[in-house]
């Protein structure tokens, strides 16, 4: 499986894109080390009123759901480097096209 490149900036249209499948991303914690997550976006567990109010549009955070946690994480957009979904494995750069 020979990875794709995805520019950062159409990273937000590929979690979108797999409405409510799992994913796996890899990316930088603030205390520097890197971390593996499975995760999926859209799940509404434990929610009181079934509502999410972490999510905010003019964030580069994105609340996704922690299998093997069983909880919600926000995960910063700007620090994710892999994600594979669907079968392939995309690479993240900085830089438009």
């Amino acid at each position: 499986m020979k990875p794709q490149i995805i520019h950062r900036v159409h990273l937000e249209k590929l979690i979108e894109e797999t409405k409510g499948q799992f994913f796996t991303v890899k990316f930088r914690k603030v205390d520097g080390s890197d971390r593996l997550m499975n995760c999926r976006i859209g799940a509404h567990i434990d929610l009181k009123g079934g509502v999410c109010h972490a999510q905010r549009q003019d964030t580069s955070y994105k609340v996704v759901w922690d299998l093997p946690k069983k909880a919600y994480r926000l995960v910063n957009l700007n620090t994710i480097y892999e994600v594979r979904w669907g079968g392939n494995v995309y690479h993240v750069i900085n830089g438009e096209e």
